[in-house]
């Protein structure tokens, strides 16, 4: 069973997410502010990276990325992984009663976190899959791409209304080092999952 792909309205530029935040709001990406300076988290570079090789179609011109556009083409790429990870699975008859979880490893390969007892044999087989683990990472920066909109979103939102409460109900966004947040795909009892697990 696929898991689908969370939808929202809501229109977002990707010039906007990175911008800097001032007491007014959210700069425009073409203002510059000598106070304020933006690190890029890990997940942020590689979106970066994966975005180069995105369709045209996810671009427009002087908007930067539209998170519809993303959600769009994310829920198409990670139906196919789905289905390519479901295949490998059922081909070589790996019916495991424990929780799979997928991610990509701090090494860059495609890989079973925790102690699955078939770990090493479902990362040996997904790792021979030409280019899934490509299909996965951008799929996984896809994910984070979309969870950094909402909270950025939120963020905004709470802080027109309390700038000093917005600040405390969301100080994990300015943790310095700030947690990465790890996209998992986990599988079990035919039906995938996905979330996010902090990991520092």
């Amino acid at each position: 069973m696929r898991v689908d792909a969370a939808q929202s309205p809501i229109p977002f530029s990707f010039a906007r997410l990175i911008g800097t935040a001032r007491a007014g709001g959210v700069d425009s990406p073409h203002e510059q502010s000598s106070a304020d300076q933006l690190d890029l988290s890990n997940e942020a570079q590689v979106l970066a990276s994966s975005l180069q090789n995105e369709p045209p179609s996810l671009v427009h011109a002087g908007d930067g990325v539209r998170i519809e556009n993303v959600q769009e083409n994310y829920a198409k790429n990670l139906s196919v992984v789905q289905a390519r990870i479901e295949r490998v699975l059922a081909e070589n008859s790996l019916r495991s009663t424990d929780e799979i979880r997928l991610q990509i490893g701090f090494d860059g390969r495609l890989i079973v976190a925790g102690d699955h007892p078939q770990k090493q044999r479902i990362e040996a087989l997904l790792g021979s899959e030409p280019g899934l683990r490509n299909e996965f990472a951008l799929v996984s920066s896809q994910a984070s791409l979309m969870k950094a909109a909402d909270e950025a979103i939120a963020f905004q939102a709470a802080y027109r209304k309390d700038p000093i409460k917005a600040i405390a109900e969301f100080s994990h966004l300015f943790q310095q080092p700030r947690p990465d947040s790890v996209f998992q795909l986990s599988f079990l009892d035919g039906e995938f999952k996905t979330l996010f697990e902090t990991a520092w």
